[in-house]
């Protein structure tokens, strides 16, 4: 017991059923009360929980001389196969979805730029009052919102009208993101092999939870080498050395010439007191091992207990030279996490953690729609007010394209000197209304605003960031754990966290939005 009430009930209640040395709900239990997270590591020594809380703590309260202390931690921590799992599962899933969001809203900012434009040049075919086009528009698109109940089905059929008005720049990015949907197929295939994994549900899982956490049976009818050498190395903790016995025995006579095997074997023939068995095995894995002082080391030991003093100092000599651990006892070999890593991905074709596969027959479409569709027009807007125009409707001057309204006001000035005033006036204020509009975008998202105006890069840089800051704190938590660890509602520590860095975008985006001259003509 551990001086504790909240924690000494939780053991309390788990004895009856068997608590094993790895249990996440008393490091739960330990950090919600407020207590110190160095107790809590002492029950689940690997949870990713404690060193994500630790980082997010320390950033939200600007901790950051805990900084460097939190990432020797991590360091350590990378040792975990499920802590591997769980960074590069989370690292993947969030970036991908990150960018996802940037492409969803890349989508609905030019559908939001060019609906203007698609009803504008609607009207050459259908002579209604304005109001009229947009109710068109809308019966158009709800249906289909109403059919699918998806925002994304609807931001991506919105790319097919797009493509009649976006000039050659933003269909490369139309595409681009259209690619980066379709890439929902491979993560969500890693990131289902992964959650798999973290729930024990495939060989790696299953290797991993009798390694770490407690005996699974199912090992037993894995007849893969990885499962067999920690089943025999499990068995031989457990004190079932015949099982083990004949476990390493099966993994030598099926071709399996690790010396790792030989070591360990001859550490169960020593148990039995089979010495000279065990001596021809540690001289077997000492000649097949090239770098590792551990069968020496055993050798040692066992001529030491023979009172071989000589041999027994001469191969202790040969183990401290190639770094063997300088221990009175018989040391096996583990299982190397790292190995596990090959029964991760197995070929299970299910993905249902991200889209369906209709998402991605939508995009395929409309990435294949690209190469038909033509644009309509390549100027889309009137040079001053900005307003919709098309080819039918427009007024060129020099290099210059206008709708009818500043068209008409321009060709009616009198002399150079009023068109001047009437051309300040217009681009006065249709500045305001861009500044007001890009305002209004930034606060919504920063990077809105310059996709809007044509600088996507810099707009989708500028997105990233926040997307990424909303999308943590919406979540509240790491997108992917393993059922074995409970992490608590972080939304309070990622809010004081993540909101200086979603201001810090908006104040870059709104210094740009506030230099703007003349908007895009294009």
């Amino acid at each position: 017991m551990v001086n504790l009430p909240i924690i000494d009930s939780l053991i309390r209640k788990d004895l009856e059923y068997q608590v094993y040395p790895r249990h996440p709900v008393l490091s739960l239990a330990f950090k919600t009360s407020g207590g110190d997270l160095n107790l809590a590591r002492q029950f689940d020594p690997y949870s990713p929980d404690v060193i994500f809380y630790n980082f997010i703590n320390a950033v939200a309260n600007r901790h950051f001389s805990h900084l460097p202390l939190i990432f020797d931690d991590f360091r350590n921590y990378l040792k975990d196969f499920y802590f591997q799992l769980f960074i590069i599962g989370n690292v993947l899933l969030l970036i991908y979805l990150t960018v996802f969001l940037a492409g969803i809203a890349f989508f609905l900012i030019l559908l939001f730029r060019y609906l203007p434009v698609y009803i504008h040049n609607l009207g050459e075919f259908l002579p209604v009052p304005e109001i009229f086009k947009y109710i068109i528009a809308a019966i158009l698109i709800l249906p289909l919102l109403f059919i699918t109940r998806n925002l994304f089905i609807i931001a991506i059929v919105s790319v097919a009208p797009l493509y009649l008005f976006a000039t050659r720049f933003e269909r490369r990015w139309i595409r681009f993101f259209v690619i980066w949907i379709l890439l929902s197929f491979p993560v969500s295939y890693i990131t289902n092999s992964i959650v798999i994994t973290l729930k024990g549900e495939n060989t790696a899982g299953i290797i991993y939870r009798n390694l770490k956490i407690e005996f699974d049976p199912r090992i037993d009818h894995i007849r893969e080498t990885n499962a067999v050498f920690a089943n025999a190395y499990v068995s031989n903790l457990q004190g079932e050395w015949q099982k083990a016995e004949s476990l390493y025995l099966k993994l030598i006579h099926t071709g399996s010439d690790d010396f790792m095997y030989y070591n360990n074997l001859g550490n169960i023939r020593f148990q039995l007191g089979e010495l000279y068995s065990a001596e021809s095995l540690y001289l077997i894995a000492a000649q097949k091992s090239h770098r590792s002082g551990i069968p020496f080391q055993n050798l040692g030991n066992l001529y030491l207990k023979q009172l071989r003093f000589l041999e027994s100092s001469r191969n202790f000599k040969i183990a401290r030279e190639r770094s063997a651990p300088q221990l009175d006892k018989i040391i096996d070999f583990k299982p190397v996490e790292s190995s596990l890593w090959s029964n991760v991905f197995m070929l299970d074709l299910r993905f249902p953690l991200i889209f369906s596969p209709y998402i991605v027959l939508f995009a395929v479409i409309i990435y294949l729609l690209g190469f038909v569709i033509a644009p309509v027009s390549t100027i889309n807007f009137c040079s001053l007010c900005g307003a919709p125009i098309s080819k039918e409707t427009r007024i060129s001057d020099e290099q210059r394209s206008y709708c009818k309204n500043c068209g008409i006001k321009l060709q009616t000035a009198r002399d150079d000197k009023t068109k001047t005033r009437i051309l300040k006036q217009i681009q006065d204020r249709s500045d305001l209304w861009t500044r007001i509009r890009g305002v209004i975008f930034t606060i919504i998202l920063p990077g809105f605003v310059q996709i809007y105006f044509g600088r996507i890069l810099k707009g989708f840089l500028l997105s990233l960031l926040p997307l990424f800051s909303y999308m943590l704190i919406y979540l509240a938590r790491p997108p992917l754990v393993s059922p074995f660890w409970q992490t608590p509602d972080l939304s309070p520590l990622l809010i004081r966290a993540f909101i200086p860095i979603i201001v810090g975008c908006m104040i870059i985006a709104l210094i740009g939005v506030l230099s703007y001259g003349s908007r895009r003509t294009s």
